[in-house]
């Protein structure tokens, strides 16, 4: 059970900066640095 834990807390650390680096990319980052 703790191993399964660890796998998903791991994956999603990985998983959801992806999506955030994405994201950021798809949008000038000037306009986020100004928010």
């Amino acid at each position: 059970m703790r191993i399964t834990i660890k796998r998903w807390g791991n994956s999603a650390g990985m998983v959801i900066p992806n999506i955030v680096m994405k994201e950021l990319n798809l949008q000038p980052g000037r306009a986020w640095r100004r928010k």
